[in-house]
């Protein structure tokens, strides 16, 4: 059986139209290649609302978003390592010396967002990748949980986003 696609119209088999039940046929009026190809110019013309849609499906969907992740990294571990050796590139470039003794002072404090002082780690203000610099001005103490729930947010956009944080004013560190 073949049916004409509406937007290249070539006469194509059925098998290559998607199917839809509210049409009379049970198919849809444009092919798959057509539609794929449609799909990617809209993606392409409203990146804004695609990002939206990914974020709306990472939060329902954690889970599946954190097996995707690492089944990705499973399969691509020179891609891991790419990324790994870029974002010490730009730490080693883009830094200034931090000293032993003022790292020693951050581990030895409490988290700068929660005031835990369980699991402290290191954490950058202003994301490296996001423009930020490996330098004692732009590191602050944060326990695991918060720096992990911050990821590669700014402080207004995680706060933004984080119920548990949006009313807590930072501490001044000192």
């Amino acid at each position: 059986m073949l049916k004409t696609c509406n937007k290249c119209l070539k006469e194509k088999s059925i098998n290559l139209f998607y199917k839809d039940k509210s049409k009379l046929d049970g198919l849809t009026t444009i092919c798959k290649n057509c539609k794929n190809i449609s799909n990617l110019m809209w993606q392409k013309l409203h990146p804004d609302a695609v990002n939206k849609s990914k974020e709306k499906y990472r939060k329902n969907n954690p889970e599946k978003t954190r097996q995707a992740i690492s089944n990705w990294q499973k399969n691509n571990p020179e891609a891991v390592a790419n990324k790994s050796h870029k974002r010490r590139a730009k730490i080693k470039n883009g830094s200034c010396h931090v000293d032993k003794k003022e790292l020693q002072k951050l581990y030895g404090s409490s988290c700068l967002y929660c005031g835990s002082t369980e699991s402290i780690t290191i954490d950058h203000i202003v994301p490296i990748s996001r423009g930020g610099i490996h330098a004692i001005g732009n590191l602050a103490p944060a326990c695991a949980f918060c720096n992990s729930s911050k990821g590669t947010k700014t402080l207004t956009e995680w706060r933004k986003f984080n119920k548990r944080f949006s009313g807590i004013k930072p501490r001044v560190f000192p």
